[in-house]
Parts: C-alpha cells; structure tokens; sequence
C-alpha cells in the first residue's frame, strides 16, 4: 500500500512517513479493514506499507486489499480513497485516448518539413504503452475499454486514486468519467457532465430494434436510460439480444438530453460499434 491510516486515523503516504514522528502505530488505510500494517523501505524512492499475513496482520474480507474485486466495487473503493489521498500522494498522469474506437475516426495527417522535404506522418504513431511494459506502473496510455477494466481489476485501489487522465483537453481523476447510468444523468441534467465521452457500468434490460434506429435501456424508473445506435453503424455493432440483455457492462459514449416527453429526465448515450461495449464480471 502507499497509504496507511495513523492511530488518530489521519491517512499518511509512505514518503512521508516517519517513524519517530508518527509512530508504529499505522494500520490498513480501508476503513473496513483498519488491522496492523508495517512500514517497508527498500531504497529512498521506494517505501511502502504493507501485512505480515499473520495474526491480526492479515486484511479483513471486506478490504479492498484483500482479494480481486469486481470492477463496480474497485471503482466504489477507489471513489472512497480519493478525497484522503488528494494532495498526499503525487498524481500519476495517465493519457486516455479512445478515438480509434470511432468508425468514424480519420487520423490526422501532419506535414513536416526538414531540409526543404516534406514528410507526411499519421498521427498516433508514437509509442503507446499498453499495460504493464517497460517497468511502468500502472501503464502510461489506455486506449480501449478492455485495457480499462484491467486497469481497475490489477491495480491496487490506492494507486488507482491517484490516477489523473488526460483525456479530451482535461486532466482529472479517472473516477469523474465512470459512473453508473444515473450519476452520469444526474451530471448531464444539471449542467455539470463535460462534452466528452463517458463510461458507465451497468445492465441492459430491454432492446427495441426498429428499421432506422435501435434502443437499449439501462435501468428501471420514470426516467430512463438509453443507448442508441443509429442505422450507419448497424454494421459496426454486431451483438445480438441474447449477448446484451441482462448482461453487466461497461459502455462509452456522448451524453444527450431526451426533453421530447415533458417532466421526464431521459437520456441518451450514442454509441457506434462492438468496441463501444465491454462485459464486466460478475
């Protein structure tokens, strides 16, 4: 862990600790768990708190340190750990860029000039890491929505809450772009929600296919959620009813305001290909 909780319960990061102004006593940072924890320094760069694995030093079950997580309850976990950590431990600027999971997407063609040639260059051509290569932890790029889930599912929740995206022009906590469908609605009808697109988690329960357009709503309630997908990307988007219904996943797209049916809050989210979707465990 990089973070631990102090006796008065204060969260301290591993840089910071010191034992003779702090203590040993230091326990699990997760509230849920709080069981003895002890400080580890390998070198001036790398400290970090960590379990005995015996005795009271073992992580309770409902810990978030304690065993692999769904993606839900990791993205819960990390929401809960990141106001304690903000301005504790330095942020980690990971590059989120999902435009080529657009059909629509057209690399942007650059034109250099060096010693009076041209040289035509596509973009997105630089060198991306993609998960955990070259020592990096966690990767520097993530670029699809699998490489996102694993993101949440290998990382530990404290690492992840101090994960900034730069994504769009912004750079903010990687938790403000995911939610379930009713945060991302109450953000769009409030006025708060960005014009980029958004991750949210959660369950077809119903597909109405017509000629022109096809309906998948998330949810149950007077104000509904719906994904939709347009006649120009039927080909792109290739799963059936029986892959989708019922079915936890993890979907990108653009937020919009349904107002056609007066004092109901619908909203929309379009979305264009089988890239756009990502199946959750359980």
């Amino acid at each position: 862990m990089n973070a631990a909780r102090l006796q008065d319960g204060t969260i301290i990061a591993a840089k910071d600790y010191c034992l003779s102004e702090h203590g040993a006593a230091i326990y699990c940072m997760d509230i849920a768990c709080k069981v003895p924890v002890h400080y580890v320094q390998k070198s001036e760069k790398n400290a970090f708190f960590k379990t005995s694995g015996k005795g009271e030093s073992v992580h309770k079950e409902l810990c978030a340190f304690a065993t692999k997580m769904t993606f839900e309850r990791s993205l819960f976990k990390v929401t809960q750990f990141q106001q304690e950590l903000k301005s504790k431990i330095d942020p980690i600027i990971v590059r989120l860029n999902t435009d080529k999971l657009d059909p629509d997407y057209i690399p942007k063609t650059v034109t250099r000039n060096s010693s009076g040639n041209q040289e035509q260059q596509k973009e997105g051509k630089t060198r991306e890491s993609k998960g955990k290569a070259d020592g990096q932890n966690p990767p520097q790029a993530v670029s699809n929505l699998k490489n996102l889930k694993k993101l949440f599912q290998t990382e530990e929740p404290d690492l992840l809450a101090s994960i900034y995206a730069n994504y769009n022009g912004y750079k903010l906590p990687i938790t403000e772009l995911i939610s379930d469908q009713y945060l991302a609605a109450k953000k769009l009808w409030q006025g708060t929600a960005l014009n980029v697109p958004y991750f949210i988690y959660g369950e077809i329960t119903k597909i109405v296919r017509l000629e022109k357009v096809w309906y998948f709503n998330m949810g149950i309630g007077s104000n509904p959620f719906t994904l939709v997908v347009f006649e120009k990307y039927f080909e792109h988007f290739t799963f059936t009813d029986e892959d989708l219904l019922n079915r936890p996943i993890l979907v990108m797209g653009r937020l919009k305001k349904n107002d056609f049916h007066k004092g109901k809050f619908a909203t929309e989210m379009f979305i264009k290909s089988n890239t756009f979707i990502e199946f959750l465990d359980k």
